[in-house]
């Protein structure tokens, strides 16, 4: 039978992992690209009005009345319509 602690163990231990494997593949290489160039970061209030805005969005949505059905072939047609074509 396997000890309870073990399995907690693996999974600490893949979550470790998990999270080395995050900061050598993507944290660290966003931080190098921000620290070359420091125009490209945004203001802790710039990504709170953005969260604050899309929470308004949210509860605007949630609160705009019951669902309808949609029309799938309507919303295919509209989109394709609106692609170009290959070879043009």
């Amino acid at each position: 039978m396997t000890n309870p602690k073990d399995k907690i163990c693996l999974e600490s231990c893949a979550s470790d992992e998990a999270v080395e494997s995050w900061l050598h593949e993507k944290a660290g290489p966003a931080y190098d690209e921000l620290k070359a160039d420091p125009s490209r970061t945004v203001s802790i209030d710039d990504v709170r009005a953005k969260l604050a805005a899309l929470r308004a969005a949210v509860r605007e949505g949630l609160h705009s009345g019951p669902a309808e059905p949609m029309d799938m072939e309507a919303i295919i047609t509209h989109a394709r319509a609106g692609r170009p074509t290959a070879g043009k």
